[in-house]
């Protein structure tokens, strides 16, 4: 493609042997851009490497790490900051002479998780190549609670190599090597975490990509060029006449931005089958919004800022779907549908009072074009209820950076996973919330309740459900509740809750609060994602 995005195979697992060290190599990659490549060695002290990274919990090293402690005691007299920042410590019998000690703080409070050693991981990784380590071996202490803590640790310094898709030639071009320790007698999955740093990529580059490198057109490319030989299908649709027919709701939205070709919306369709009988099926729906001026609802004061993140949805299945197609889990069929569109304002932009007909057949009307992301998702979603009809034990998902209300109920760096009805039942919520504290990527469960029903129903009755109030989420009660209401009345899927004769499992993940903006884009949705299809 126009990029110089390469094709083929893009994350390779090579194992030799060497004097007893086990030697496996991993590469996180993504096209013709490779961040970083590790290597796995049972020897905490190996002399291959130039310095080391030392990911130290509160409490000791064990008996496999003894021979730190008595350098650790030294440099902690000299300077009692060693426990509770980054330090470079001298040490002649170290790899490189040098050891970068990176604290991970405290791990054994009911509010701490597996961020406490990925955050370690990448700070040390980031002080050990600054100080001019070229090779560094990552070692990793023991971290009971944790039980993914040497993968989360991995990706952790793998997120210290990543290099943005717009940044200088020299910094993308730059492949980084780095050692990590494994403890004889352990077996981590670290093919695993090399895929899911190849799935966060991807969602990187796509989701800090400014509105005119990645255009909705560009988006589309890139997502076909990075699956090209996989085992993943992929099939675009760009003909704005059929998208009106099969999308109305996201042809919409689009409808203000297809006076400029590039600005034509594309619907992505990823389609990924598992060897062996299927007995699990997932459909995830992305948001992929490149630039979200708010439309005829115009975001001023600054606050389209940063709107280039608006995509983060699609980046998101996007990069799942990759991660996926590197580990090919058997029994499994999956679905990705992106909807990338831009938000514009024109004279034929889609406006407030307007009542648009959804794929399902009702009739939408829009409160607010600056509400567009529940509109793309709805008629990707409703195909999603057609193709799960006939799919062995399905789940629906949304995924998008939905609502600025979900940043104001968790913070920031916290998605969101609301349940309808047969996944509330399957206590799903509470399987993402586990998955995200043992990998590093925090969900809060939310809930749905009759209010957010009530909001929708319609006032007049020349329509059938309510788009969105006037005002911002953020200042709307239950700002982040109510939409998906309406996406579950709009697509129809209220036709399959836990009374009906076929339950249909859906879950929505507002992942706006981990957009990350203005800090680096961190691709962390892909890891539970993975996960969860995993499970």
């Amino acid at each position: 493609g126009s990029f110089g995005w390469s094709t083929g195979e893009v994350l390779s697992v090579s194992t030799s042997m060497s004097t007893g060290k086990s030697t496996e190599t991993y590469q996180a990659s993504a096209g013709s851009y490779t961040s970083a490549t590790f290597t796995a060695t049972d020897d905490p002290w190996d002399p291959a490497y130039d310095a080391v990274v030392l990911i130290r919990g509160p409490g000791p090293l064990g008996p496999m790490l003894e021979a730190y402690e008595p350098v650790l005691q030294a440099a902690t007299a000299l300077d009692a900051t060693v426990l509770n920042k980054v330090n470079l410590i001298a040490c002649p019998e170290a790899p490189g002479g040098r050891i970068v000690v990176a604290p991970t703080g405290p791990v054994n409070r009911d509010i701490d998780d597996a961020r406490r050693v990925t955050e370690a991981a990448e700070r040390g990784m980031a002080r050990a190549r600054a100080a001019g380590a070229a090779n560094p071996l990552l070692v990793t202490g023991p971290f009971p609670r944790f039980p993914h803590a040497l993968e989360v640790s991995v990706l952790g310094g793998l997120a210290a190599c990543y290099a943005l898709i717009q940044a200088p030639k020299e910094k993308r071009n730059a492949t980084y090597s780095f050692g990590v320790w494994v403890p004889q007698g352990t077996d981590p999955d670290l093919e695993k975490a090399a895929a899911m740093e190849s799935g966060r990529i991807v969602c990187r580059d796509i989701i800090q990509s400014d509105p005119m490198f990645m255009t909705p057109a560009k988006a589309a490319e890139y997502v076909e060029t990075i699956f090209q030989g996989s085992c993943v299908e992929v099939t675009t649709k760009a003909d704005y006449k059929e998208l009106e027919k099969e999308y109305p709701c996201l042809a919409a939205v689009a409808r203000g931005s297809v006076q400029w070709p590039p600005h034509m919306p594309r619907v992505v369709r990823l389609q990924y089958t598992g060897a062996g009988p299927i007995t699990r099926s997932y459909f995830w729906t992305g948001k992929g919004v490149c630039y979200d001026t708010g439309g005829l609802d115009l975001k001023v004061g600054g606050i389209m800022k940063g709107m280039l993140r608006d995509k983060g949805g699609a980046a998101a299945v996007a990069g799942a779907m990759y991660a996926l197609s590197k580990l090919r889990p058997a029994g499994v069929h999956v679905t990705g549908l992106l909807g990338f569109v831009v938000n514009d304002v024109g004279p034929s932009a889609f406006r407030p009072d307007e009542n648009v007909v959804s794929r399902a057949g009702l009739r939408c009307h829009v409160g607010n074009t600056d509400a567009e992301g529940r509109m793309v998702m709805l008629d990707l979603l409703a195909q999603c209820k057609e193709l799960a009809l006939s799919q062995p034990d399905p789940h629906l998902f949304t995924v998008a950076t939905l609502t600025g209300h979900v940043i104001r109920c968790y913070g920031e760096g916290y998605g969101a996973c609301i349940d309808n009805g047969p996944a509330r039942r399957k206590r799903f919520g509470q399987t993402v919330q586990d998955v995200g504290e043992l990998w590093a990527n925090p969900f809060e469960i939310s809930m749905l309740r009759r209010e957010d029903f009530d909001f929708i129903e319609p006032k007049l009755e020349d329509y059938d459900v309510l788009q969105s109030n006037p005002g911002p989420t953020s200042a709307t009660q239950r700002g982040h509740q109510f939409p998906v209401a309406f996406m579950i009345r709009g697509s129809g899927l209220d036709h399959h809750d836990i009374d009906s004769s076929q339950p249909l499992p859906y879950s929505h993940f507002d992942i706006a609060a981990q957009a990350n903006w203005p800090k680096p884009p961190t691709g962390n949705p892909v890891l539970c994602m993975v996960q969860l299809m995993l499970q």
